[in-house]
């Protein structure tokens, strides 16, 4: 299994997981990638969704979209781990996703030893579509400027992974949108 450098990183990548006991999808790709609509348009409604933004919102109200209150970040992410220990369990859910960014292979290599998908998609946006698509997105306003710098450094650090689904986007559009 891929070990991380750092105790810090046990809120990123808990230690714990064990693997999903139902088909598990890890849907991967800088901000504004798409990948939150893609697992909309994918997943049925009774599937189980773990997305941190989505997470956020959930509990801490859609004001909190978006933000970059560490507080509120962290909370998400315990959050965020006990779902992902959740998904252990046995369950009569169809099937379940997983929204994350990790643009390091070593990083979808720990999730899929940790938690055994069965597949992980990498939605690779141009950098360019995904600034254009900060400046239409009112939900990210407020911190357009860390986000796009969190595009940019997915972009720097962005490395392929051999049985990764790749989706290389080139319009506004990802895969599943109408």
């Amino acid at each position: 299994m891929t070990k991380f450098h750092d105790d810090d990183d046990d809120l990123f990548f808990p230690h714990n997981l064990l693997p999903s006991a139902i088909p598990l999808t890890i849907v991967c790709g800088p901000p504004a990638a798409g990948k939150s609509n893609y697992v909309r348009k994918t997943a049925h409604s009774d599937d189980v969704v773990i997305d941190l933004d989505n997470i956020i919102v959930q509990h801490f109200g859609a004001s909190a979209s978006r933000t970059d209150d560490w507080d509120v970040r962290a909370r998400a992410l315990e959050i965020r781990n006990q779902m992902l220990l959740g998904l252990s369990l046995p369950s009569a859910r169809r099937a379940a996703w997983f929204v994350t960014t990790a643009p390091h292979a070593r990083t979808r290599q720990y999730w899929y030893d940790s938690l055994r998908p069965i597949r992980i998609v990498v939605i690779r946006t141009p950098l360019h579509v995904c600034i254009s698509r900060l400046a239409h997105d009112p939900s990210r306003k407020a911190n357009l400027g860390v986000q796009a710098r969190i595009i940019r450094q997915w972009w720097r650090d962005y490395q392929p992974r051999d049985g990764d689904k790749v989706y290389e986007t080139r319009f506004h559009r990802v895969p599943g949108e109408d």
